[in-house]
């Protein structure tokens, strides 16, 4: 197997509560980085998923204009309804057992106000 150090980047995961440990330098033309993408899922060396997070809701803000638009040229509730859950339920439920354990309250209520809004396009998600 060839490793292609181009696309090679190196990830070290540290608990941020505890004391920094030194670790060894960079290997030679591989990048350092804090977070990478990996299977569509942001991780971060720190165990945040913050990047992950913004990430989702900026996609699933856009795809609710996108409801907005089908609305308004006439799609019925159904077809917006299975189109919701094509395109953003399913953006945000996509590997969720492994990030969801690291959000905040306020995450979450925002996720939840993006529900929330999509309802108020009367389109019924539930």
């Amino acid at each position: 197997m060839i490793v292609n150090l181009i696309k090679t980047e190196e990830l070290i995961f540290y608990n941020p509560r505890a004391k920094p440990i030194h670790s060894n330098p960079p290997l030679l033309n591989i990048e350092r980085v804090t977070s990478a993408k990996l299977l569509g899922i942001y991780m971060q060396s720190n165990f945040s998923c913050d990047i992950h997070f913004n990430y989702i809701m900026t996609v699933s803000s856009q795809r609710l204009h996108i409801l907005k638009v089908l609305k308004r040229q006439g799609f019925n509730l159904e077809m917006l309804h299975n189109v919701f859950y094509a395109i953003i339920v399913s953006k945000i439920t996509y590997a969720i057992s492994s990030w969801y354990c690291f959000l905040v309250k306020a995450q979450i209520a925002q996720i939840n106000g993006l529900f929330k809004r999509a309802f108020r396009l009367q389109v019924n998600i539930c």
